[in-house]
Parts: C-alpha cells; structure tokens; sequence
C-alpha cells in the first residue's frame, strides 16, 4: 500500500499506528477488551519492528492480521512471541507469516499450560525397593505430610527413618492410608 502524500509504501509502524487510531472499530467488532489489543498494538509493533525491511503487500491488512492473532492469547504469550532473544525475531531472519505468529503463539500457549499442570500437581511419597533399613519410603519437602513426618522424627526409633536435604525415607507403617507412586 502506498501512502498517496509521499509516494513510497507505508512502514509497519505507520501501519500499527492507523490501525490505533480506529482501535473502537476493531474493539466493538472483535469483542477484544482496550487493554489487549493496547497491548497486542505494543507486541505486534516490537516483533515486526524488529525485522530490517518489511514487504508485505498491504501494510495495514498484515499488521491488524498480527493484531488480532496476537489478541487471542495472554499477554504472557505476546511476551514470548515478540521477545527480540526467544521470539520470533530471534528465530526469523524475514518477517513472519501470519500463519508463523499464530503457529507461535499457540506453541507458547500450550507450554505455559503443561507448566501451569505440571505446578499443580502435589509430589506424592513413592516406595522404592531398598535395603534391610526400615526407612522405605521416601517424602519429598514439599509434600503437605512432609512437616508431620519431620516432628514424628523427633521421637523416632533411628532405624525407621532417614534425613535427606529434598525430603525424609520413612517407614512404611507411617503413611497408613496414603498411595503410593510406583
């Protein structure tokens, strides 16, 4: 798209820029919040500013396509897609294809949740096959028995028990009720 006052095609930034200015339109019809596409704008403009020559056909329709796929995802997403080092920008030497932002933002998006699954969820006491000791099965510090299992050790027989600095090896017959993890 050529600017008609300078005669020469109009930069990206220009782009993100008009795309602003009607940022009411694009709000009402995309049922996007201010603050994210506020947003999404700061994100689109760092990872396509970050790129030396910019030839998509038409400016404006490319920047308010990065827009809106970047308006789609957490701003935690939009952080790791434009980030100059582990982005987009890092990774590409030529502008991105829609297809390439969204490909991105997706691949992030489905990160952050097996990390959010993955902090969920509550290491459980595992047994182990170990030696004649009675001290069997071990409980990590951070399980939430972790600090019963300490004071019980205080009164303990020595033999039934084993301090490590990641948890406790308990006797057995100290979970009663508990599963274990193979």
């Amino acid at each position: 798209m050529f600017d008609p006052d300078q005669g020469y095609p109009i930069p990206i930034g220009k782009a993100v820029a008009g795309l602003m200015e009607s940022k009411t339109r694009l709000v009402s019809s995309a049922r996007i919040s201010e603050e994210t596409l506020e947003a999404a704008a700061r994100h689109a403009t760092l990872l396509l500013g970050c790129f030396r020559t910019g030839d998509a056909n038409d400016p404006e329709v490319y920047t308010s396509a990065v827009v809106a796929v970047l308006s789609r995802y957490p701003e935690e997403v939009m952080c790791a897609v434009s980030d100059p080092s582990g982005g987009l920008p890092g990774r590409l030497q030529w502008l991105p294809s829609v297809k390439e932002v969204r490909d991105a933002c997706q691949l992030e998006f489905e990160r952050l949740q097996r990390l959010e699954r993955l902090r969920a969820m509550k290491p459980e006491p595992r047994r182990i096959a170990g030696p004649a000791s009675k001290a069997t099965v071990f409980v990590p510090a951070v399980n939430p028995k972790y600090a019963e299992m300490i004071e019980r050790t205080t009164t303990a027989d020595p033999a039934e028990f084993r301090r490590e600095a990641s948890g406790v090896w308990v006797a057995e017959n100290w979970l009663q009720g508990l599963r274990f993890k193979p």
